[in-house]
């Protein structure tokens, strides 16, 4: 395994987004705080990669910061225990929304995570709210949020109907923000970008219900396929945010299955190399116990050793602080990083087709389809002079994906 080289102050987030259920957190954070030299650092790493509210309570069981420091953690948490509560109270409302429309939604990641991974919501950093519906009930779940008061803003307010319909086949979600409050809605037409990488996951998948107040339960889905999404969903961003990698090992440590059960479930799946540097990304960096054998198997595949090694990068040295300086928000490494997920060549051109796919430039020439078929080469060009910082970041997806 690659050596992990990273900041003492690194290293205490880390300990502090161990899952509160992990017996060994409080011992952790404890002695990860005896190095740190620098806790104004601490508190930019853990803006950074969204862990205000488990560095805040991290910082509280330790007693190691100054209190300048804590109180900053705690005001911050406070503020994002505020933004938390009203995404719980604005996914209740949107729950019921979209099921007066006839659309079934089914809710990602969000304050449902939340609940599941820490058994209290407001510890998870929630940027938007992530629902995804079946294909034809898209439509009706568009018109559910503008009678809800919420603005699209990707695609464009001024798409016609028919030009939207034609965005969600190139763009897996559309997003939306309420103009009093500033919630962010992003409304899927299918759960991964790519769907071939885990082409079991969709509307359809089983579902669990997650109880959000006393009375009020929403539907996310079942812990196999929860699982499975929350990998790919980390693979696919080369894991740049530490909490994304919180809410995996706090959802692990909850389910009712081993984890070496988990992952064969995701390998079936096709999920196999995402859940291989899931896990040993949560072992080096977060605790997580693996049995020997499995920790073993996965350590001996080059792929997977590329695609942990990838992601270290990602997340350590420059990276703990700042953002990516790609002109996309994207890392090219993370970009080349998407083809190792699955060997299947179907996967890979697909992966390639999605890349060069600009749903904003397909919407737009749905009526000219002697144009539309330009529009994969377009999207390609456009694709390379951004990432050369020739053209400015005004991609949808890539800022999407960056704010996640």
């Amino acid at each position: 395994m690659t050596p992990l080289n990273a900041s003492a102050e690194f290293r205490f987030v880390c300990a502090c987004c161990r899952a509160p259920a992990d017996p060994g957190r409080e011992s952790a954070i404890t002695n990860a705080s005896r190095a740190v030299t620098d806790w104004s650092r601490v508190v930019a790493i853990a803006r950074r990669h969204r862990v205000i509210g488990l560095t805040a309570d991290g910082v509280r069981r330790c007693g190691g910061a100054p209190d300048e420091i804590a109180g900053e953690l705690k005001e911050l948490a406070r503020s994002m225990a505020a933004n938390g509560l009203r995404q719980i109270a604005e996914t209740i409302r949107l729950d019921q929304a979209l099921r007066a429309a006839g659309a079934r939604p089914l809710f990602l990641k969000g304050m449902p995570l939340g609940a599941l991974a820490y058994g209290n919501p407001l510890l998870k950093h929630s940027i938007d709210i992530d629902v995804v519906v079946e294909p034809d009930a898209l439509p009706a779940a568009a018109a559910a949020l503008d009678d809800a008061g919420y603005i699209r803003n990707t695609p464009a307010p001024d798409l016609p109907p028919a030009a939207l319909a034609a965005w969600f086949r190139h763009a897996k979600e559309a997003s939306w923000r309420h103009p009093v409050h500033g919630t962010c809605i992003e409304l899927h037409g299918r759960i991964l970008h790519n769907p071939l990488l885990v082409p079991a996951l969709t509307a359809r998948s089983p579902r669990q219900t997650v109880a959000l107040q006393s009375g009020a339960e929403v539907e996310t889905l079942a812990v196999p396929e929860l699982y499975a999404h929350l990998v790919a969903h980390g693979a696919m961003h080369g894991w740049t945010r530490l909490k994304w990698l919180a809410d995996l090992a706090g959802m692990v440590r909850s389910a009712s299955v081993s984890v070496a059960e988990l992952h064969a479930m995701a390998d079936a799946m096709g999920a196999g190399r995402c859940s291989a540097q899931a896990l040993l990304l949560g072992e080096a960096l977060l605790g997580l116990e693996l049995p020997d054998a499995l920790a073993n198997r996965l350590r001996a595949d080059r792929a997977i050793r590329r695609l942990v090694r990838i992601a270290l990068g990602c997340m350590t040295g420059r990276n703990e602080t700042e953002e990516s300086r790609n002109p996309t928000g994207i890392p090219l490494a993370v970009t080349a990083s998407q083809f190792l997920l699955r060997p299947s060549w179907r996967y890979k051109w697909a992966q390639l087709r999605a890349q060069s796919a600009n749903p904003t430039d397909r919407a737009r020439l749905a009526d000219r389809p002697w144009l539309a078929a330009l529009a994969p080469a377009i999207g390609g060009v456009r694709w390379t002079v951004r990432n050369l910082g020739l053209l400015p970041r005004a991609v949808p997806l890539a800022q999407s994906a960056r704010e996640r």
